[in-house]
C-alpha cells in the first residue's frame, strides 16, 4: 500500500506511522499534496488535522477534485460525531487521535485493507 502523511509534525507521528507500515512521502504542505495527487497513486493520505491553518474539510474537498482515488484519514481532536457531521459527504475512511501511537496506525491500515480487499 502507498501511503503519504501530510503534517509538520513527522517526528511526533513515527510511531503512529510505524503502524500504518511504509510511509513513501511525508508532505508539510497542502500545496504539496495537491500537485502530487494529480500523478500520484497513493492508497492513503492522512491528513493531519492539527496543523495550523489547515481546515481538513475544506483540504480534503479540494483533493476529491484534484484526485478523488486517493483515500483519506484524518488526525484530529474532536468527538467522533463532530467529525463525522463535518466531514460527510468526504468519504474519510475515519480519524485518528490528535496524539496517535502505533495501534491507531495499525487499525488504520487494517480498514484500509479492508477497503481494498487485500484481506
Amino acid at each position: 500500500m502507498r501511503i503519504a502523511v501530510l503534517t509538520h509534525r513527522k517526528e511526533a507521528l513515527l510511531d503512529f506511522a510505524a503502524g500504518l507500515g511504509l510511509v513513501q512521502d511525508w508532505l508539510d504542505t497542502e500545496a504539496a499534496v495537491l500537485a502530487q495527487a494529480k500523478t500520484e497513486t497513493w492508497d492513503l493520505l492522512v491528513v493531519d488535522g492539527t496543523m495550523p491553518g489547515l481546515t481538513y474539510a475544506t483540504f480534503v474537498a479540494q483533493l476529491l477534485r484534484v484526485n478523488a482515488m486517493i483515500n483519506t484519514a484524518v488526525i484530529i481532536d474532536q468527538a467522533e460525531t463532530v467529525f463525522h457531521e463535518g466531514s460527510e459527504g468526504l468519504g474519510i475512511l475515519c480519524s485518528v487521535p490528535a496524539e496517535p501511537v502505533q495501534t491507531d496506525g495499525a487499525a488504520v491500515a487494517e480498514k484500509l485493507r479492508n477497503l481494498l480487499g487485500l484481506v
